[in-house]
């Protein structure tokens, strides 16, 4: 797989962070669970670390309920910072934070619960990621943690592929983005010192009306990280009507497409 360009996937939400908010379906989905998840397992008034905030939809979520103390919200891309900002000025619980994910900007030992949504799978060291929230908790410290697995987009990975095979040209898996196992993740976690407690995994297929609308909405999403279509050696245009014609052939489905999200869970304290 292609290595994550950790500014590539900055200036992707950068560029998305205008519309993320209504793109972003099965994120706002997921941001929801980590929010009730959160306050299931939150003390009274306690702190919340939201890793990856962008406009902040799960931590709107958590200052609604009421029942944290203080919530800070950290994103990489000042873009998202900004609508954060915006989105959340009417809660004093609320701090933004432009910051990254593998060096957070927390003090150790003073979080209760450090959430995540749909981020893990961005980060090139998540081991890292993993430290910084082993020592942002507190002692029994819990971590709810949501990201794209390894079977993800599997459609595009393989209409790409096809699209150059019919172009006599030779393609790999390793032109793609590197969506994580879960076994990585879960060993990730254990070796910077947290204990997985739960590792629950989900396929949700969304449906487009076109491979045009398709990939509109992964850019409206901020998803930027693989080398892209037009450097397969195809040529542009030549690549994305290759592509969109065999990923209508061998994904279509009532007169649109449809698209794999591998959504995973898992659950961590700190012993």
């Amino acid at each position: 797989m292609a290595p994550i360009i950790k500014s590539r996937v900055r200036s992707g939400f950068d560029h998305g962070a205008k519309e993320y908010a209504t793109a972003a379906v099965l994120q706002n989905q997921t941001a929801a669970n980590l929010a009730r998840w959160a306050l299931a397992l939150c003390p009274k008034g306690g702190m919340a670390l939201d890793i990856g905030c962008g406009p902040g939809a799960l931590s709107e979520k958590l200052a609604e309920s009421g029942n944290f103390g203080r919530i800070v919200a950290v994103d990489i891309s000042s873009a998202m910072t900004l609508a954060a900002r915006e989105k959340l000025s009417k809660y004093r619980c609320v701090s933004i934070v432009q910051g990254d994910a593998e060096a957070l900007p927390v003090k150790a030992g003073s979080c209760d619960i450090a959430v995540s949504n749909m981020v893990f799978q961005w980060l090139p060291d998540l081991k890292s990621a993993f430290s910084g929230i082993q020592s942002a908790l507190k002692n029994k410290g819990r971590a709810e943690i949501v990201y794209l697995g390894e079977n993800t987009f599997a459609e595009i990975r393989d209409a790409a592929l096809s699209a150059l095979a019919n172009a006599g040209k030779k393609g790999s898996a390793g032109i793609f983005h590197p969506f994580p196992r879960q076994a990585d993740v879960a060993k990730a976690a254990r070796d910077a010192g947290l204990l997985p407690l739960e590792t629950t995994s989900s396929i949700h297929t969304l449906e487009y009306r076109s491979v045009r609308e398709m990939m509109l909405q992964l850019k409206m999403q901020g998803v930027q990280n693989n080398i892209g279509l037009s450097a397969l050696g195809l040529g542009r245009r030549g690549v994305m009507a290759s592509f969109a014609e065999e990923y209508a052939a061998m994904f279509g489905a009532d007169g649109g497409i449809r698209l794999t999200y591998h959504v995973v869970r898992l659950s961590a304290v700190k012993q």
